[in-house]
């Protein structure tokens, strides 16, 4: 294997480098301040459809600074955007976690209960998870929770427990839970069933992440594919998408390809996925929510290109779930 032996770069001389690989800089001032501000490696994310060769280490003939900064404006306006749909579902699903399985259980103390839960070691570093940030928290509710109550049980009911859980431990909850009716009532909220809502959970968390952390949304394969909704594209009172695939032979199909860098016109995986699936339960949560209005004013911002790498369907903001008058 080899060793990684790659000097450090000045500055000059990474705009040095990107020049020599091809790339047009005309603003290097402006290149400059982002590659010191933004970081090379970082910024890297943004070139790389950019790359072609074995290597990849060239940039295609007319590639410019300007359109990779465009790239990075047009990520960033997209997870403050993402971030204010799944901060709604977070809270809301946190909220329904705690009513629904706490009045079906006739108790708040359930989750300390391990019988009521499948997988045990997920439910054992759970309770850790919990029991710590309860120890270490300066929440008010979680002072007076100690001071009041910790001689009772450790771990708080419910509706105390679960504002301590991560998304990631929320969602562990739902599959892990035994008892399905409570399940299925969360699911009824959102008009889709436990075993889709639990899918999209698993995309949205990992959605979340990406855009909490500040790593590239637009552009990636997300690892967890959201489960095709039948229940909503098969009905037509339901606002929904037709598909969130595209046509395999026609010109627009050919641009997603060149684009995304894949033979696979298949749309499971992209962020317009994600985004169709937050947008639908956000709608179901707060109906006078601004999500669709925010993509649709950052959709007269930026180059159609940059949406058919995020896989945006052609005539996407026609669907009914989209449009503005649906």
């Amino acid at each position: 294997m080899p060793i990684y032996d790659k000097p450090p770069l000045t500055i000059n001389e990474q705009v040095a480098l990107l020049r020599e690989r091809g790339l047009i800089i005309q603003r290097e001032k402006q290149a400059r301040e982002l590659l010191a501000t933004v970081g090379y490696y970082r910024f890297s994310g943004y070139w790389s459809p950019l790359l072609v060769g074995q290597e990849r280490e060239k940039f295609i003939d007319g590639s410019t600074f300007e359109s990779i900064y465009e790239r990075y404006q047009f990520d960033s306006s997209m997870r403050q955007i993402t971030l204010y749909a799944v901060n709604h579902v977070e809270v809301a699903f946190r909220a329904s976690l705690s009513y629904f399985i706490s009045h079906s259980l006739a108790s708040g103390l359930w989750l300390s209960n391990s019988s009521n839960f499948r997988n045990k070691k997920n439910h054992a570093r759970l309770i850790e998870s919990i029991t710590k940030s309860l120890y270490y928290s300066n929440d008010d509710f979680a002072i007076h929770y100690k001071q009041k109550y910790s001689s009772f049980t450790p771990v708080p009911p419910a509706w105390i427990s679960l504002q301590l859980a991560s998304l990631g431990d929320l969602v562990r909850i739902f599959e892990d839970l035994k008892i399905n009716s409570p399940k299925s009532s969360i699911a009824e909220r959102y008009k889709i069933d436990r075993f889709v809502l639990s899918s999209w959970l698993k995309s949205i968390r990992i959605l979340r992440n990406k855009s909490a952390h500040h790593s590239p949304i637009w552009n990636r394969n997300y690892r967890k594919q959201p489960q095709w909704p039948l229940s909503l594209a098969g009905n037509k009172n339901e606002a929904w998408v037709s598909s969130w695939e595209l046509p395999k032979d026609d010109a627009e199909g050919a641009l997603y390809r060149q684009n995304r860098k894949t033979e696979s016109p298949f749309q499971g995986i992209t962020l317009y996925a994600q985004l169709c699936c937050a947008l639908h339960l956000i709608d179901c949560i707060n109906p006078n929510n601004t999500f669709r209005e925010r993509i649709t004013r950052l959709h007269k911002r930026f180059d159609r290109k940059l949406w058919i790498e995020a896989g945006f369907t052609l005539g996407w903001e026609k669907e009914p779930l989209w449009s503005l008058y649906h």
